[in-house]
């Protein structure tokens, strides 16, 4: 049988794992929402996240947060609809996420 490891992580594999820092897809998702935007999948790629879901479930978790969600439905590319999570902040979320990423900066 193999050893397990028992290492610490680097600093770097430690910013893979989802620490808030200035840049990475986490941040710009957070500052995106506190701007008042609505976000779903497609606009979240674009800001460097493939699992929109499991950021705003992290993001939930780790700074006590209740982003609202619906489903929405959307055009695709070939005409047809499909139904899509979107996601936003309420006013009281958007004063903590200033807080938190006031701090980070």
């Amino acid at each position: 049988m193999k050893a397990v490891e028992t290492k610490n992580p680097s600093s770097t594999a430690m910013l893979e794992r989802g620490y808030l820092k200035t840049g990475n897809a986490k941040y710009n998702i957070l500052s995106h929402m506190l701007d008042g935007n609505t976000l779903t999948n497609l606009e979240a790629y674009e800001l460097g996240s493939t699992c929109l879901n499991t950021v705003v479930s992290e993001v939930c978790k780790q700074y006590n947060l209740e982003i609202p969600r619906k489903w929405i439905k959307v055009p695709t590319r070939f005409g047809n609809e499909v139904s899509v999570k979107q996601y936003w902040t309420s006013d009281s979320d958007n004063e903590k996420l200033g807080y938190i990423l006031e701090s980070v900066i």
